[in-house]
């Protein structure tokens, strides 16, 4: 599920029936039905920051963006995914995506400037990096200007990367030395220090002080991370 940065939409897909509902937050009704998807492994959503245009993946490879209030798709995106797109994600500028396939393959992709009456652009990816973990599972721009050229990755490998969405490189990247089980999301602070991921099992948290991420450590910890358990009894979840 998602909400658009303002307020007026929650885009909610059914993943079993492959349908993608957008609903009007004040007047709570359905205002449009996505209902002509691909039978996919996965639907995989995200919105522009400036909430006018949702973006999806309509079949194993390619990625949909639709105009939220024309009910329109305006763009076409290809990738080189050989399998079910994980991660989608807009830069805070909005002129830049990526995504992430189960093959672990990430793409970028140049967001064009869409004019009314364009006829539906078709993007090819303008960069890769083939595949450097098993799989990625999750990912996230960085906050504010420094979003608009750096990602975060984090892998089912349990391997963290930084990395640069214009060159289309790694800069950074650490291994979590522990298990999360099933890591269901990220979150970065505003100033880009630090990320916290967190497993579907709810029992652990992991905090990685970013600048630290590309210090070399033979610790069984790296100098990078701190871990902190909960069993969620009451009060937060460390410390």
């Amino acid at each position: 599920m998602n909400i658009t940065n303002n307020n007026n939409f929650i885009i909610f897909p059914i993943q079993d029936d492959y349908i993608i509902e957008i609903w009007d937050v004040e007047s709570k009704v359905l205002a449009y039905k996505i209902d002509d998807l691909d039978s996919v492994d996965q639907i995989t959503i995200n919105t522009s920051p400036d909430s006018k245009y949702l973006f999806f993946t309509s079949d194993q490879n390619e990625i949909s963006q639709m105009d939220i209030l024309q009910h329109r798709v305006v763009a076409k995106y290809v990738g080189t995914h050989k399998g079910s797109i994980t991660t989608l994600s807009v830069t805070p500028d909005a002129t830049r995506l990526f995504s992430a396939g189960m093959e672990g393959e990430l793409c970028f992709y140049q967001v064009p400037t869409i004019k009314k009456g364009d006829p539906v652009h078709e993007i090819k990816h303008y960069g890769e990096l083939p595949e450097i973990d098993d799989n990625y599972w999750m990912g996230i721009n960085m906050q504010g200007e420094e979003g608009n050229s750096k990602c975060v990755i984090q892998s089912l490998a349990n391997d963290v990367y930084v990395i640069d969405i214009i060159q289309c490189k790694v800069i950074s990247e650490v291994h979590i030395p522990m298990s999360i089980q099933g890591v269901c999301d990220i979150a970065i602070t505003l100033d880009n220090s630090r990320m916290f991921l967190t497993g579907s099992d709810n029992t652990n948290i992991v905090e990685i002080d970013i600048a630290k991420m590309s210090e070399k450590s033979n610790d069984s910890l790296h100098p990078s991370i701190k871990s902190h358990s909960s069993n969620h009894s009451g009060g937060a979840p460390w410390g």
